[in-house]
């Protein structure tokens, strides 16, 4: 089982990684640059340790083991940012759809 300072340095390092990541990315001239999503979830309101315990909460539960890092970070950022119940279990679903393919 990972350590406290295990996940913080894991969420620290995926963080710092995903300016990088969007690098090299095409975009649809339609849709916001891929750094502008990118930002949403390195500049939200969420702190680290806010991090660490609700990704430990979203992922106590077994159906949602499958879902990937960064789409489980957006729906704690999405969720520290006033989402409704009924949305964030939408998200879920959908996450968990896409994980399941």
């Amino acid at each position: 089982m990972p350590t406290g300072l295990t996940k913080t340095t894991y969420i620290m390092g995926f963080m710092d990684a995903l300016p990088i990541c969007s690098l090299g990315v095409e975009q649809d001239p339609k849709s916001p640059p891929p750094a502008y999503i990118l930002l949403q979830l390195t500049h939200s309101r969420v702190t680290i340790g806010e991090y660490v315990e609700t990704l430990d909460a979203f992922y106590s539960e077994p159906m949602n083991r499958p879902i990937p890092v960064m789409i489980a970070m957006n729906w704690v950022r999405l969720k520290a940012n006033g989402a409704s119940e009924a949305e964030l279990k939408d998200y879920e679903a959908k996450a968990r759809a896409l994980s399941s393919q």
